[in-house]
């Protein structure tokens, strides 16, 4: 009999519809919440979260990238009103998924004192071209390798960054690198949803976008839906597919999952795709954001302060 289990976080998935859960566990799964929101559990939190999503299959195939289980990110959600999502995902095969069995059993681990079986490491695809490395990070690390990741990314830089990123807060050495690249002639781009679906979270990242655009950054709004990709493209030859988003959360308080991946093949088509996105995005001008009202600035600002707890 197929073996499955579910982890989902108690507070991103705050709203699940219980009879799905009870379904699954009905059927022979096991089904076990992330750091429940109960104080008589022995561990539990409010802001120490697991964003990763991730499904490994026989030991031989892995997926993982930004998309969470649900109607919003197939193209047919089938509530009325529901907002359609744009997200990247990726399918693994080869050595690296079993990388990404280890990040679900320590997970598990952590959830259920369960340590589970560890599949052989998957023969390394016949026509495979690409080098995979998975970026587990959290806040059990001293030292976040998804941060690292995209700071070394953007400060290597030698041609271009593409940059794309629904939650976009960046603080410190992120920013600085930002502009650094750009002054230094790199072509930078950022592109963040026009409407967020968290509300607070596009006032907080457009306080930065006039330091940004100063320094040479180009910055695009999404418009087509809602855009929840994670994904960095540096100079047509490596990039990152991730859950982390560029912000305090994702580099401190969140348990998140990246992929990086050195294959100019992937990294060509992940460029086209963000082309392609650029085609439906309106650019943000520093022009357009003189005109802003002193409450909108005012509101941007304070947005900004309240980021770290978003």
């Amino acid at each position: 009999m197929t073996q499955v289990r579910l982890i989902y976080d108690a507070v991103g998935s705050l709203n699940i519809d219980h009879s799905r859960l009870e379904a699954i566990q009905a059927a022979g799964g096991r089904v076990e919440a992330f750091l429940p929101l109960n104080p008589l559990r022995r561990r539990w939190s409010v802001h120490l979260r697991n964003h990763r999503k991730l499904i490994v299959v026989d030991g031989t195939r892995g997926f993982t990238g930004g998309m969470n289980v649900g109607d919003e990110y197939s193209g047919r959600a089938r509530r009325k009103g529901a907002t359609h999502y744009q997200d990247t995902h990726i399918d693994i095969r080869g050595p690296a998924v079993a990388d990404l069995e280890m990040t679900f059993i320590e997970d598990w681990a952590f959830s259920t004192g369960e340590v589970l079986d560890v599949h052989p490491p998957p023969q390394r695809e016949m026509n495979g071209t690409s080098i995979v490395s998975l970026v587990p990070s959290g806040p059990d690390q001293e030292f976040n390798p998804n941060e690292m990741v995209y700071f070394a990314g953007i400060a290597s830089a030698r041609q271009r960054v593409l940059l794309t990123c629904p939650y976009f807060v960046p603080h410190g050495s992120i920013l600085q690198a930002l502009v650094s690249a750009a002054l230094r002639g790199v072509d930078v781009r950022v592109m963040v949803p026009e409407k967020c679906d968290v509300m607070i979270v596009g006032p907080a990242a457009r306080a930065s976008f006039p330091f940004l655009l100063r320094g040479g950054v180009r910055i695009f709004e999404y418009r087509s839906s809602m855009l929840h990709a994670k994904t960095m493209v540096v100079d047509g030859l490596w990039a990152v597919v991730g859950s982390a988003n560029v912000d305090f959360r994702s580099f401190r308080l969140n348990f998140e999952l990246g992929t990086l991946v050195y294959d100019p093949q992937l990294a060509r088509s992940l460029e086209n795709c963000f082309v392609a996105d650029q085609a439906s995005s309106q650019e943000v001008s520093l022009e357009a954001l003189s005109r802003k009202s002193y409450a909108e600035r005012l509101w941007e600002q304070t947005a900004r302060l309240l980021s770290p707890v978003l």
